[in-house]
């Protein structure tokens, strides 16, 4: 992967992060569209993407770790 696209990809991640989301496939891109996705990068994220963890403490802190579907490679987005 490029570091263009490598970079483009993190950064969807960290968008993505600011999401309300849950474990599992994301079947809504509303939250997506609530922290500012466009409805076709939120249409191409939730093809792309699943979650598999999310811890939100109170304190403010949320850590995701997202899947994509082709490949598996998981990754952690801290906010």
């Amino acid at each position: 992967m490029t570091s263009l696209t490598e970079y483009s990809q993190q950064s969807k991640l960290a968008f993505a992060s600011y999401a309300i989301l849950s474990r599992g496939p994301i079947t809504d891109i509303d939250p997506l569209i609530s922290v500012g996705m466009t409805d076709a990068e939120a249409r191409s994220f939730v093809s792309d993407w699943v979650v598999r963890d999310v811890y939100s403490p109170p304190n403010g802190l949320s850590a995701t770790v997202f899947q994509r579907k082709a490949g598996g490679q998981t990754y952690l987005a801290v906010r």
